[in-house]
């Protein structure tokens, strides 16, 4: 019986540092999530932030602008998430983090119609985007580090 609750015990440590990294790679994804929801659905509108059409701050297109760093953040961080915790080589990475960021960002477009706020279809071609730019950069970034040294053979 003291075996047992050894073996327990021993398995309960194996498993906390295997949570502790899976919540370190994927609160801030989460959080960004969060980030994003609120800034989509929550009562700030885009022209409060951008100075809006009167005001002498004001940048044409500005909220495209946000929507496209946003995304590209969020994709970053969902990639990043991937990539130490799922076995996906970086091409299957990039294209995950694209497709989860692009339809987070087409859903929460579609939300905002019932929260008293419109809808645009250039809002969420803005997120998708900024979601394939951070991809693609994140590609070509990690298949750069990945790739086998000159004179040595792949792992088959």
């Amino acid at each position: 019986m003291a075996m047992m609750s050894t073996d327990r015990g021993s398995a309960r440590a194996t498993r906390r540092p295997k949570l502790t990294r899976l919540l370190w790679l994927w609160t801030p994804a989460v959080a960004a999530m969060a980030a994003l929801a609120y800034a989509s659905l929550g009562p700030v509108q885009p022209s409060d932030i951008t100075g809006g059409a009167g005001s002498s701050f004001a940048i044409p297109q500005a909220d495209k602008l946000m929507h496209v760093a946003a995304y590209a953040v969020f994709t970053v961080l969902v990639a990043r998430a991937l990539r130490a915790s799922a076995s996906l080589r970086p091409r299957g990475v990039a294209l995950a983090a694209f497709g989860v960021a692009s339809a987070y960002g087409g859903l929460l477009e579609y939300l905002q119609q019932f929260v008293g706020r419109g809808t645009s279809i250039l809002d969420a071609l803005s997120s998708i985007a900024g979601a394939a730019l951070a991809a693609l950069v994140w590609w070509l970034l990690a298949r750069r580090t990945t790739r086998p040294r000159q004179g040595t053979r792949p792992a088959a």
